[in-house]
C-alpha cells in the first residue's frame, strides 16, 4: 500500500494500479460524496488508469444510478469489483451491475477481488497506452 486516506465516510487504501474503498457503517452515500472518491482517486493517480475495489465490510447504502452519473464518468478507470461476502450484497450487486460500463465483478473476499483487479490492470488497452510514470 502507497497511501490511505480517511474522512467521515470512506477509507481509501491506495495501491499502485488499484484502490481499496470502504464506506463506513450507516453512510447513505450521496453523488456528491461518490464524486469526491474520485476527486481523490485523480488526484493520486493523475492521467495513470486505475481500478477500484469496493471493500464492503459495513452496512450503508447508495443509489445505484450513481454509476451512470459519476463512475462511468471516469476516463482512466480500468474495472470495478466488489469484495462482499453478504448473500444480500450479491444480490445488490445483480442491479448495481446494470449501470457500470467497465469491466466488473462480485467476489466473496479480498484476495481473489485484487487477484481479479490485477489481471484486468494488466489486460487493459487504457495501461498499455498511457505512460508508465506515476
Amino acid at each position: 500500500m502507497i497511501k490511505t486516506i480517511q474522512n467521515d465516510f470512506v477509507t481509501l487504501k491506495f495501491h499502485d494500479t488499484y484502490v481499496i474503498g470502504i464506506i463506513h457503517e450507516g453512510i447513505d452515500l450521496e453523488t456528491e460524496q461518490g464524486a469526491e472518491i474520485f476527486n481523490l482517486c485523480n488526484q493520486f493517480y493523475g492521467d495513470k488508469p486505475y481500478a477500484i475495489i469496493s471493500y464492503r465490510l459495513n452496512s450503508y447504502s447508495f443509489n445505484p444510478f450513481m454509476h451512470q452519473e459519476v463512475v462511468n464518468q471516469q476516463p482512466n478507470l480500468i474495472s470495478f469489483a466488489i469484495a462482499a461476502h453478504s448473500p444480500v450484497q450479491r444480490m445488490n450487486f445483480a442491479i448495481e451491475k446494470m449501470f457500470l460500463k467497465v469491466p466488473n465483478g462480485f467476489f466473496n473476499n479480498l484476495q481473489d477481488a485484487i487477484a481479479w483487479t490485477q489481471k484486468q490492470v494488466e489486460k487493459s488497452p487504457k495501461r498499455q497506452a498511457s505512460p508508465k510514470s506515476h
